[in-house]
């Protein structure tokens, strides 16, 4: 699992919650140390968790960049924004899942299982 946040608290917070649910995070600062985590984690990294908003490379930025260098794996947006203000942009191959900041454990863990496993999402509706 990849985590990218710019936020230190955030970040931390994110990992802890994903390593108490059983998940193994490499966690990235910034779009373009994420693109580096990426690169030398690819065969281990399941899924990413991205926030949209980051200085420098922001997370539309590093979703499409992502995507070029030919990650397939489901890429989840976080956001302080709505779902719908900050998926507007994505087309096609868009975005696996998206979880509001602030989020709870469950809404974090939740949106991960039902982008890793699509029949969670069935059973869950």
């Amino acid at each position: 699992m990849l985590v990218v946040d710019d936020e230190p608290p955030v970040l931390r917070t994110m990992q802890r919650i994903l390593e108490i649910a059983g998940f193994d995070v490499v966690t990235a600062g910034n779009g373009r140390e994420a693109l580096e985590c990426y690169s030398e984690h690819a065969g281990t990294v399941m899924a990413v968790i991205l926030d949209m908003t980051m200085p420098g490379m922001g997370g539309e930025q590093v979703f499409r960049a992502l995507r070029q260098l030919g990650a397939r794996v489901p890429i989840i947006l976080t956001s302080g924004y709505s779902e719908s203000d900050v998926c507007a942009g994505f087309e096609g191959d868009g975005p696996n899942g998206f979880v509001q900041k602030p989020f709870t454990s469950e809404a974090l863990v939740g949106a991960l299982r039902r982008a890793l496993d699509p029949s969670e999402a069935a059973s869950s509706s």
